[in-house]
């Protein structure tokens, strides 16, 4: 039947372009938005692992992490009441991001048009952060 290799190769650069979730680390944000760097490596056959691309403009579905804190408080009798809540704080440089790709161009969706999107599929460009996994 032959060497299929090539067909192999190529079967998994596609596989490897078609982008639906992942981890990122924050590199920078305005709180809307904010530039991150995908975490895993890329291995393209017959080549060095390395890096994947950083990804700009990110939209950011939920922008606030809970963390948890203890506060001690005087009640109405005087005594001491320490109590746990949640507290939450902004996305910041250095938090772990979960990371989806939208099925088609978000580029109109963003700004609100219901139009036909570019052709393509799950591009690492239409991202979307949709939590925080860990404070960085």
């Amino acid at each position: 039947m032959g060497n299929m290799s090539f067909v192999d190769n190529l079967v998994e650069k596609k596989l490897m372009d078609l982008h639906c979730g992942y981890i990122a680390r924050v590199i920078q944000t305005d709180g809307r938005t904010a530039t991150v760097q995908p975490l895993g490596l890329m291995k393209n056959a017959g080549s060095a692992a390395q890096a994947q691309a950083v990804v700009a403009d990110v939209p950011v579905a939920c922008p606030y992490k809970l963390s948890a804190k203890t506060i001690t408080y005087t009640d109405a009798s005087g005594g001491s009441v320490s109590q746990t809540v949640a507290v939450p704080s902004p996305l910041a440089k250095g938090d772990l991001v979960a990371c989806l790709c939208a099925d088609r161009d978000i580029t109109e969706a963003r700004r609100g048009n219901n139009d036909l999107p570019v052709a393509g599929r799950h591009n690492i460009s239409d991202s979307i952060i949709v939590g925080i996994l860990r404070e960085g």
